[in-house]
């Protein structure tokens, strides 16, 4: 993460291992409910943490949009063409018109996961992880535009409430309801940022951190987990106690990475291109249809532990390395 012209190590590397999470998770690994507990939230929050309220609304919306919109698209199209191509040359028993159409309303409401609209009863297939990218956008343009009130974090607190709320009747398009949820996540990390917690000996003792790790381990095995995609909560304050107190000792566990040599890099490197590894990741779920027109399931798809990992761990990393090689090269030239 930037602050200034120089990247903060630390921030990097818990994105890093955040990304990471986000790979095993999807791919299937055992004790998943676990990573749900926490790994969203923490990118909410470090990205609340470097909010900035020098800024002007619409400057950091115009530069937020850029960032997080465009790659969303991009993501989306690329995804939907890799899913029309395999329907079309593959006896998958949709076909490729029917896929089209299904992304596209996939892709118009950005779900984390399989939605079927009231009323209607037309069924949304899920846009997969990029469900993050407007939903970020959202919380962060939700946090900064209620930085103008006396009192901003109530007004997130409703806010962030009643998107909880309302998902109970219908789900918006976009990830609006997420988004506004996972706001309160954002806040939580602009308030840290703001008021140097990090650097506090609170935060930097160990023994506060054991204590944190403590709550967030009995409050999982207690209550169970969350899913901030859907504001899926099964016990709201339990769990977001929980998320802040992991994502913290992820946080401090990565400032002593940050010493730890290659292994602090290496992670780094990975958490300083979150956003191409996101999109990635989610292009490699479109085609491979992990979240596939019926659950119409590719033929190398997830009978084997070893594929899933290659595809969900190992290809965006190759795909990053590849990326990062040819540029070189170009610049060479």
């Amino acid at each position: 993460m930037m602050q200034g012209d120089a990247r903060i190590p630390c921030f990097d590397i818990a994105k890093g291992i955040g990304i990471l999470l986000v790979f095993l998770g999807h791919a299937g690994i055992p004790y998943g409910g676990a990573i749900y507990s926490f790994h969203m939230p923490l990118f909410f929050l470090i990205s609340g943490y470097f909010l900035s309220s020098r800024e002007s609304f619409a400057q950091y919306a115009a530069r937020r949009t850029k960032r997080l919109a465009l790659p969303y698209l991009l993501t989306a199209l690329a995804g939907t063409a890799g899913m029309v191509l395999y329907a079309a040359l593959a006896d998958c028993g949709v076909s490729a018109t029917t896929v089209l159409w299904e992304r596209a309303l996939a892709n118009l409401y950005g779900l984390g996961w399989d939605y079927t609209l009231p009323f209607t009863g037309t069924h949304i297939e899920s846009a997969g992880v990029i469900w993050f990218l407007p939903a970020l956008l959202l919380a962060l343009l939700t946090v900064k535009f209620c930085q103008r009130f006396e009192y901003p974090f109530l007004v997130v607190l409703v806010v962030s409430t009643l998107a909880c709320i309302s998902v109970k009747w219908a789900m918006l398009p976009l990830s609006i309801q997420a988004g506004l949820n996972a706001s309160l996540f954002a806040y939580i990390g602009y308030a840290a940022g703001a008021c140097g917690f990090i650097r506090s000996r609170v935060f930097l003792s160990l023994w506060s951190m054991a204590a944190a790790l403590a709550v967030w381990a009995i409050s999982v095995a207690a209550v169970g987990s969350m899913g901030l995609s859907i504001c899926s909560y099964s016990n709201p304050l339990v769990n977001i106690i929980a998320a802040v107190c992991m994502s913290g000792c992820v946080m401090r566990f990565s400032m002593l990475l940050g010493r730890a040599g290659i292994i602090g890099k290496v992670l780094a490197y990975l958490g300083a291109n979150t956003l191409f590894l996101f999109c990635f990741h989610a292009f490699m779920q479109a085609v491979l249809w992990d979240y596939s027109p019926e659950f119409h399931i590719h033929p190398i798809t997830w009978e084997s532990p070893t594929a899933r990992l290659l595809s969900y761990v190992l290809a965006p990393i190759a795909a990053l390395l590849l990326k990062d090689g040819l540029m070189r090269v170009w610049k060479r030239r």
